[in-house]
Formats: C-alpha cells, structure tokens, sequence
C-alpha cells in the first residue's frame, strides 16, 4: 500500500567524535535527562558477530538498552558494510522529539546516528538503503518488530512535504508538497506508544 507520512518539526541531533579509544562514549541530553552508556568496541565492530550477540548484551541491562538504538548503528555498518571500526567514539546526542508518544523518536535517533556515522566514517550509501539499515538496528539489535516508515521519513522526508512510500518492498515515491492554504497539525493524546 502507498502511505504518507508529514515530517514533524522537531529534530534528534547527533555528534560523532571518533577517538583513539576501544569503546563508543554514548551521552543523551534528551527529554529523559542525562544518560551515558559505554558500549565495547568489539561488540558492535565486529563484522563477524551475529546481530543476537549484541542485542543480549542491550537486553541484559534496562540502563543500557536505551543506547542499542545508537551503537546498533555502528554494528549494522560493520556487518552490512563491511566498515572498519578501527578504534571508537564519542557521541552526544539532543534531541527535542517526544519518546513514547508515537512520533518516531527511535527511527530519529537511529536515523541521525546513521547520518553522523556516515559522514565522520566517509561511507556513502543511498537514503533508501541507509533507512532500511536503521530499520534493521530496530528489528534485529534493539527487539522492535516495526517497519520501515519512520526510518524512511527521518531520512527522506522534507519539510512542508508528505512523504511517500510504497511498503512492502519499501519504495520511496519521492515528496508531494502541501498546498500553501492546507495546514496541519498533531495533537498529543498523552497515551503511552510501544511496539510490542
């Protein structure tokens, strides 16, 4: 099926520092407060361990599994990509997108790393592709059966635009523009969203 989603206004931003270190030095300043996480280099650069190795280690721990959706990003380039994590980082994370609430806050945390990592690690991969691998980091380190319609307007979307997707086998159909005199707004119902 064709579906369209509005980009909403507010944005997760994300920092990459690569450093000498043999760890990623992860910090969100997000709506949940300060958290920080280390996560081990060799558990998410290795290319030749299997994705259920890292997602136990984010599973075993509720303070760390937060940050599955961030190093996830990095595993997924290892084994995908074959990118060479040689050493890790540093990483600061703000974002202003509400969690919880059904507005894509994972999908914008995975998809902004995802752009960070490419450019500090110099990869060039195409958007569609690039959202199905954040789309991955969900299903198959983090534990989340979701799609891939966030993923993809976080990456592909435009403002003031619908983006377009046809699902299944995740299409991008470009940006349809709203007319100037159309406006639209969302309205927080305050109800918890999960995908479980």
């Amino acid at each position: 099926s064709l579906v369209l989603q509005w980009p909403i206004r507010e944005a997760t931003r994300v920092a990459v520092r690569p450093w000498r270190q043999r760890r990623f030095s992860i910090t969100s300043l997000s709506g949940a407060g300060e958290r920080t996480c280390d996560v081990p280099l060799d558990l998410v650069a290795n290319a030749t361990r299997p994705y259920e190795h890292a997602a136990a280690w984010f599973a075993a721990d509720p303070a760390r599994h937060w940050a599955a959706y961030v190093a996830g990003v990095f595993h997924v380039l290892a084994r995908e990509h074959g990118v060479r994590f040689a050493t890790g980082a540093a990483i600061l994370i703000e974002s202003d997108v509400p969690e919880g609430r059904g507005v894509s806050s994972s999908a914008a945390i995975e998809a902004a790393t995802m752009e960070a990592a490419c450019a500090a690690w110099h990869v060039s991969i195409d958007p569609t592709l690039r959202a199905l691998r954040c789309q991955q980091v969900e299903n198959r380190i983090v534990g989340a059966p979701c799609g891939v319609m966030d993923q993809m307007a976080s990456i592909c979307g435009e403002v003031e635009s619908l983006m377009a997707l046809l699902c299944q086998p995740a299409e991008f159909q470009g940006s349809v523009p709203l007319p100037e005199q159309l406006r639209v707004w969302g309205v927080d119902s305050g109800i918890r969203h999960a995908i479980t």
